[in-house]
């Protein structure tokens, strides 16, 4: 929910603080530490970014549908050991804020197995999308893509550039060409070395031989022009150009264009109006026929002549809200306007309501008003007519405001304009597990209630962006021999300040870079000194779990870090140094840094950690993705780390000491930082992955990962152990969508690991379909077979599952998840035989 008003800087960060203070003093706190740290929804010109931070290093390993669908599944793969399998395993909903318009409608996380997971993304309608980021372990960007189909993306990406100038390039004044008018002239930007380029391009061709033909018959009007494979964004450019060269009715033409508008005014609304513009009249849908007589170029036949098909009219409904997105409220009012006119039963009610939407958006509140009576008139029983009664009651509480406050409102030109949300989410879930062995009485395992609460507070003028976040819950728990369990994941204030380039977070807060190990209590504000420069200070007191309610001051720590680039649209690079103490002696010491590159063939990241006080490399990371053909992407993983992180604090494991000053009574420093190394094993772990799009719907994928983990010596009291050796993983998976219906997705997967103490075997079949639009079904199966290697015995398990998820009207979620399992374990000649049930199941709250 959001809200428009002028609010002092003070007051709002006195009611954000109110907030907090209240989220502090309720009991609810159950949460594990969350996969995903943010969700952020940024509009771009091809149409929408959807970016996920994370907070522990994950492996993209494939996705479907390939490019367009109204559910996406992404599958990763955990490549660190900072996280235990029971927090990777969790079910997470993400939430972003409700004030972008975008066809997301649910984001879900959710843990599938041993060191892997999924991103599950429900669109409101069908949508084209793009993944990008896949070689950064820490982020995944999905590109929302409007005006395309899915085959749009992968082919008839070569392009001609014309012309590279550092001033902006007039399409109207270029030649006119004959290729010009078999292919779409189109301009880009593009920032090369700080200098921002502008260029003319022509596209598309399907083949660089048909791209050579073309070449040479421009070459002597561009002698500069040169071949190149253009990235998916020239698609949306291009779009963008068409629909600008398509001739506007008689009723655009009355409308001002941004374009026409004087520099000043592009990109902003318009004054509010009290009365309706004479020069500007409000649209009103106006039939077919009519449309005919007053304007002889908008006949049935001379649409179709301009391209107007239903695809098309599509294409316009998604560029109206590109626009929209963008806050060219003009622009979406011309396209919701044409949109109208052509009085299209498929798209006119959808159009109407959303040009009332950008007339309000633009401050002309009288035409707002008009259109949304319109709406009313036309459409009484529409699907949005609901929210067409509850805009226009604003609209006419707004006009209704008595024209002296309105002035004084417009004198005070210092006092910033507020926009206010809430959003998050209330969940409540019944977990119970029970097992019976060897036809025994039946042990429960499991059996509790859980309640938890995300909500996010968010109130932003031109100048400032402030967000308060609390992610928490209470598990009560109704065993015996079982406490229940309050924990707090996030709570913490964000504040960025535009002008100054400042950002801060104060709070409870994870963080995964600049060599921050995870959770901490504490604060961070970071300067954008340049362009491509900025710092970052960090502060405060590690968290070893969600359930430390309270601050321990005991381990504090401080940082610097840097962040550099963009360089050649490429290369991004981070330094960083971080110390940590504990009980007043060196916890960690260390520096290392991160460097990404991009391109749209190739991209990697990699990460390095060194203790400069022991002197060891704490992690050596690097992920890296090839894509060799459109169809075809090799991913390479190589990971070596410290497990756990080396730090003095490791020294207490073992040890009937709590704290290192207890342990320096008994021994010295120089003897505790000998047992904090012995207590530190190393891991090192190798993955190659290839994914292959055998058609649109189906996929296939598969990789091998070697690791190894060190053994450690016996000192200190505490018994060491063996290392591993080398243990080899093997995995297949294909995967299907839109088989049976569109929407519907199915994972078959194969698995074998060969390790130190046994071989296993391992089959699942993972389906999710769509029986309604509000009501889907997963049905999912697994099997596994082991073998111990000594020969001491065996082990064959079954798990059948089924989910199912019911939506009522968008903010409320029903849940049932529910199994099955069967296991025969046979060691040294005795069997033992275990069955089990277990289930979830609850309901979640949007607002």
């Amino acid at each position: 929910m959001t809200s428009q008003q002028r609010l002092p800087l003070d007051q709002v960060l006195i009611g954000m603080l109110v907030v907090i203070c209240l989220m502090i003093t309720t009991e609810s706190a159950y949460a594990v530490t969350p996969v995903v740290d943010k969700v952020t929804v940024i509009p771009n010109e091809a149409g929408t970014a959807i970016r996920f931070d994370f907070n522990t290093p994950l492996r993209y390993v494939a996705h479907a549908p390939a490019a367009r669908g109204n559910l996406l599944q992404i599958e990763l793969n955990s490549i660190s050991s900072a996280l235990d399998d029971t927090e990777l395993e969790q079910r997470q909903l993400l939430r972003w804020s409700t004030d972008t318009t975008t066809s997301l409608a649910e984001i879900i996380y959710e843990g599938n197995g041993p060191k892997s997971a999924r991103l599950l993304i429900r669109f409101k309608e069908q949508t084209t999308f793009t993944i990008e980021n896949i070689a950064d372990p820490r982020q995944l960007t999905i590109n929302l893509l409007t005006g395309f189909d899915a085959e749009d993306l992968n082919k008839n990406r070569i392009a001609i550039n014309l012309e590279s100038n550092l001033e902006r390039i007039d399409i109207t004044k270029t030649p006119k060409l004959q290729a010009f008018e078999k292919y779409q002239l189109y301009t880009t930007q593009s920032k090369v070395s700080g200098k921002l380029w502008h260029r003319l391009r022509l596209g598309f061709f399907g083949s660089r031989q048909e791209a050579e033909q073309v070449l040479a018959g421009v070459i002597k009007d561009f002698p500069t022009s040169w071949i190149t494979k253009a990235p998916r964004s020239d698609k949306r450019a291009a779009a963008i150009a068409a629909l600008d060269a398509t001739p506007l009715s008689a009723t655009e033409k009355k409308q001002p264009v941004a374009a026409d508008l004087p520099p000043a005014a592009v990109g902003q609304p318009e004054p509010a109006e009290t009365e309706p513009v004479v020069t500007e009249p409000a649209a009103k849908p106006t039939a077919l026929p009519d449309v005919e007589e007053k304007t002889p170029s908008t006949s049935t036949a001379q649409i179709k002549a301009k391209g107007l098909t239903a695809e098309k009219k599509q294409r316009l409904l998604n560029d109206g809200e590109a626009s929209m997105i963008a806050g060219d409220f003009s622009r979406a009012a011309l396209i919701y306007t044409r949109l109208v006119e052509l009085a299209d039963a498929a798209t006119s009610q959808q159009a109407l309501e959303y040009l009332g939407l950008a007339r309000e958006r633009n401050n002309q509140l009288a035409h707002a008003k008009a259109e949304y009576e319109n709406y009313l008139t036309l459409y009484p029983e529409g699907e949005g007519a609901g929210r067409v009664k509850q805009r226009l009651a604003g609209v006419i509480t707004a006009r209704a405001t008595p024209k002296k406050k309105l002035r004084r409102a417009k004198t005070a030109e210092g006092a910033p304009k507020w926009r206010h949300e809430v959003y998050g989410s209330f969940s409540q879930f019944y977990d119970r597990d029970v097992t019976y062995t060897n036809n025994e009485d039946a042990v429960v395992n499991r059996s509790d209630l859980s309640t938890d609460i995300d909500l996010n507070a968010r109130s932003r003028s031109k100048d400032y962006d402030l967000r308060a976040t609390f992610v928490g819950g209470y598990k009560n728990t109704f065993l015996e021999d079982d406490n229940s369990e309050e924990r707090i994941s996030s709570l913490y204030v964000d504040a960025l300040a535009h002008k100054l380039k400042l950002s801060t977070r104060v709070g409870r807060q994870s963080r995964s870079t600049g060599g921050v190990l995870g959770r901490f209590d504490g604060g961070l504000i970071s300067w954008q000194a340049f362009d491509k420069a900025s710092v970052t200070l960090v502060g405060g007191f590690p968290v070893e779990s969600s359930k430390e309610i309270e601050i321990d001051t005991s381990r504090p720590l401080y940082g610097i870090s840097f962040d550099l680039g963009t360089f050649a649209d490429r290369w991004d690079f981070n330094a960083f140094y971080i110390s940590q103490n504990v009980d007043g002696i060196s916890d960690r010491e260390a520096v290392g840094g991160e460097v990404r590159y991009f391109h749209p063939d190739f991209s990697f990241f990699s990460l390095v950690d060194y203790d400069i006080i022991y002197n060891e490399l704490n992690t050596l990371l690097f992920n890296g993705n090839w894509s060799v053909t459109d169809k075809t992407i090799i991913n390479v993983s190589a990971d070596y780390r410290q497990s756990p992180t080396l730090t003095t604090s490791n020294a207490l494991q073992g040890q009937t000491a709590t704290t290192i000053d207890a342990l320096l009574k008994i021994f010295s420093e120089d003897e505790i930082r000998q047992l904090a190394r012995d207590r530190t094993a190393t891991s090192r772990s190798y993955t190659l992955g290839v994914t292959h799009s055998l058609s649109e719907k189906l996929q296939i994928s598969g990789d091998l990962t070697l690791s190894e983990f060190s053994g450690t010596p016996t000192s200190g009291g505490v018994e060491g152990f063996n290392g591993t050796g080398y243990d080899y993983f093997y995995s297949l998976q294909f995967i299907g969508s839109s088989l049976i219906k569109e929407g519907d997705i199915a994972i078959i997967g194969l698995r074998y690991s060969d390790t130190s103490t046994s071989s296993t075997y391992s089959a699942n079949i993972n389906t999710r379909y769509p029986v309604t639009r509000n009501l889907r079904l997963n049905p999912r199966f697994l099997v596994d077979y082991r073998i111990n290697n000594n020969g001491s015995g065996e082990q064959l398990k079954f798990r059948p599952l089924l989910r199912v998820e019911y939506r009522w009207k968008r903010r409320y979620h029903f849940e049932f998840e529910g199994g099955l399992e069967w296991s025969t374990e046979t060691i040294s000649g005795f069997e033992d035989d275990r069955r089990g049930y277990f289930f979830t199941a609850g309901y979640r709250i949007d607002f």
